[in-house]
């Protein structure tokens, strides 16, 4: 006697899930940007403030969070600028946690109020083990804009975009993401 069409299916669901959920999850397979796939170690996983903030306090540390070790280097690739990525540099210390995996970046004085502000993450961040941070998969909670050419304005802080040098630029095209907020 042949198996009913459900037997069938559930016969093929205990079969193919399992290797469907290794093929599309886990940490190391994510989106670098969009349309550009590669294999990462870690994930952006939160950023304080969230892109789109309002009301931060002006003495605010901002913080980035990952889901896996990051390289020292990361941390310069971190920059905050007055208004849009064209303003001028604040002048800020980022330091990474003893487990490389959050990211704590303090202005040398405290913000101004009622302004703009831009945080900008280069898209040559790496995980610890070399392979390129995942900017993609928590944009949704982060309130990350990819920064493409279309974004980009006249210049990053008065230099041309084409002067910050390949560690700031990602294989999908873009300079990063920026999270930009607003102080109370």
């Amino acid at each position: 006697m042949r198996p009913g069409f459900k037997t069938r299916m559930a016969i093929v669901a205990v079969i193919l899930l399992p290797l469907l959920a290794v093929g599309c999850g886990g940490s190391d397979a994510m989106m670098v940007g969009p349309g550009a796939t590669s294999r990462t170690a870690a994930a952006l996983v939160s950023v304080t403030p969230a892109g789109g903030a309002l009301s931060v306090p002006s003495g605010i540390s901002m913080m980035m969070r990952f889901s896996g070790p990051m390289t020292p280097g990361s941390a310069s690739l971190v920059d905050l600028h007055e208004g849009g990525l064209d303003g001028h540099l604040v002048p800020m210390h980022c330091e990474f946690s003893s487990n490389q995996t959050t990211l704590t970046c303090t202005p040398g004085t405290p913000l101004q109020t009622r302004m703009n502000y831009t945080l900008h993450l280069g898209a040559g961040m790496q995980a610890f083990d070399g392979r390129p941070c995942d900017m993609d998969e928590y944009r949704g909670t982060t309130g990350g804009q990819w920064i493409m050419g279309s974004m980009m304005g006249t210049s990053h802080d008065g230099s041309s975009w084409g002067m910050m040098g390949g560690s700031w630029h990602g294989a999908n095209g873009s300079y990063g993401m920026a999270f930009p907020f607003t102080t109370e």
